[in-house]
């Protein structure tokens, strides 16, 4: 069993294993991004709100699919940090609450951090195992 940190937004997760003095980094990407953007210049109307929903649901599919990989990431973990900004985060945390329950007990805190640098982001997650122990 292995302590880890998950910072996670709606692009990608980096899935930080703490063990002792030592941080090992994974990084998952996730799909939404394909969808890319409409072009600005739509005329509106029936069709338009049509596409907004077939787009709405294939995002809910590629996220629910990103939050799937990562799930199966922390499989083995005995405590989960998880941060990251806006809601992602709190998110994941509710859809591990409904969807992998016994994941979900692991959870200490979820907590809203902004975009770190590698290094930051390695030395933020050892020192939070570090005061908890």
């Amino acid at each position: 069993m292995k302590d880890k940190v998950i910072w996670i937004d709606k692009e990608k997760a980096y899935i930080l294993t703490v063990k002792e003095e030592d941080v090992d980094m994974e990084v998952l990407t996730s799909r939404t991004a394909e969808l890319g953007e409409e072009p600005t210049d739509r005329q509106g109307g029936a069709t338009e709100i049509l596409k907004d929903r077939k787009v709405l649901e294939r995002q809910k599919q590629m996220t629910k699919q990103y939050f799937d990989a990562l799930s199966t990431k922390l499989q083995d973990a005995k405590r989960i940090m998880i941060m990251g900004p806006a809601q992602t985060g709190q998110h994941f945390f509710n859809y591990l609450d409904q969807e992998k329950n016994s994941i979900s007990k692991q959870v200490l805190e979820v907590k809203k951090a902004e975009k770190m640098t590698d290094n930051q982001l390695k030395a933020v997650a050892r020192e939070y195992y570090l005061s908890i122990s």
